[in-house]
């Protein structure tokens, strides 16, 4: 898409459609938009990106479900990086750890929060 600038009142139109639930493709198709410039006005607003918190739930979900299941898999399931399922399953202490005899254990979660098994 070629170089434009955008108005504020333009930006407030883009980011107001977006708060309104709108499909971010058919925002940007509508109002001739590109995707990387939508996204910028609307964290600008100061508004979180939708797909984020979508994709950070489904990798904890997934993750959660069968712990033994690989960051490669579960970045493929969800549509994101690798290295973005591998730092929210750091975070949230949702990842395996190697044994001293070389086998893999999966965390368990309990009140005082992740643990390794073993």
């Amino acid at each position: 898409m070629a170089y434009r600038r955008f108005t504020d009142e333009r930006r407030r139109e883009i980011v107001a459609a977006y708060v309104s639930g709108e499909k971010t493709e058919s925002i940007c198709e509508r109002l001739r938009v590109g995707k990387g410039s939508l996204q910028r006005f609307v964290k600008a607003a100061g508004v979180r990106l939708r797909f984020q918190y979508n994709k950070r739930q489904q990798v904890i979900s997934l993750s959660r479900a069968n712990p033994r299941l690989g960051p490669n898999a579960i970045a493929k399931e969800v549509g994101a990086h690798v290295h973005y399922v591998m730092r929210i399953r750091a975070e949230c202490g949702l990842y395996l750890r190697k044994r001293n005899n070389g086998s893999l254990s999966a965390p368990t979660l309990d009140e005082s929060g992740p643990q390794g098994l073993g």
